[in-house]
């Protein structure tokens, strides 16, 4: 929380017992919610275009009312996890989840159209999938969508999209973030597909049919690479 500013919902929204890496490794800090998202591009004039996530955090610093969550899009509320989790990691820790999240969001504006019409086909009638959210002109998908469906893209990103975009990113660390955040996205009521990781480390999801339901979570054993913690990609 800001020094001298009081409570609100957006307090403890991410919580250290969402990221459990914070206690695993000591991760706990608090870093400037705006670092790591770089200049896109310059309009005229020398102004600069910054990073979704930039702009929403730099709302959020500016207006802490609750009105944000009025807009359940992916970029929101991954930029709402972002701003929240800097109240409670170090700035090496905050870095890494800025690579991560840039990434999925890339993914997600790539991908996320396909991967969910695929889920709809295999899992539901065809009368269903007129469900199939469709993209939006001139709309990026986490623009516009909601990470309803997120969890769904976990596969792809972790097993395809980060070795070829960003390789350097350890798979295993990247299995920790992306389930712990699906995770955060069940309780905090943004998604009902859960994932979980089998001893083989094959991703598997499937719908929340009743609330309440826990996440499973086989011992998987999370091996944080000392390369990103030690030198930010």
């Amino acid at each position: 929380m800001y020094k001298g500013e009081g409570t609100t919902l957006l307090d403890n929204f991410v919580e250290k017992s969402d990221l459990r890496l914070v206690g695993e490794f000591n991760l706990e800090g608090y870093t400037d919610p705006t670092v790591g998202f770089p200049i896109m591009s310059y309009y005229d004039n020398d102004k600069p275009t910054y990073h979704p996530f930039h702009v929403i955090i730099s709302t959020l610093q500016s207006d802490r009312s609750e009105t944000i969550l009025s807009n359940n899009s992916c970029d929101t509320v991954m930029a709402l996890f972002l701003f929240s989790a800097s109240k409670i990691i170090n700035e090496k820790f905050y870095l890494v989840l800025g690579v991560f999240f840039r990434n999925l969001r890339e993914c997600l504006n790539e991908q996320g159209y396909e991967i969910i019409a695929h889920y709809f086909v295999k899992n539901y009638s065809e009368e269903a999938r007129s469900l199939i959210p469709r993209k939006k002109e001139n709309k990026t998908f986490c623009e516009v969508e909601s990470p309803e469906y997120l969890p769904l893209v976990s596969d792809r990103f972790i097993l395809q999209y980060l070795p070829k975009y960003c390789p350097e990113f350890d798979q295993q660390l990247a299995v920790d973030i992306m389930f712990d955040f699906c995770k955060w996205l069940i309780k905090k009521k943004f998604a009902r597909i859960k994932i979980s990781f089998n001893d083989d480390e094959e991703c598997n999801m499937k719908e929340e049919e009743e609330e309440g339901d826990s996440l499973e979570y086989d011992d998987y054993d999370v091996k944080v690479s000392k390369k990103l913690f030690g030198e930010v990609v």
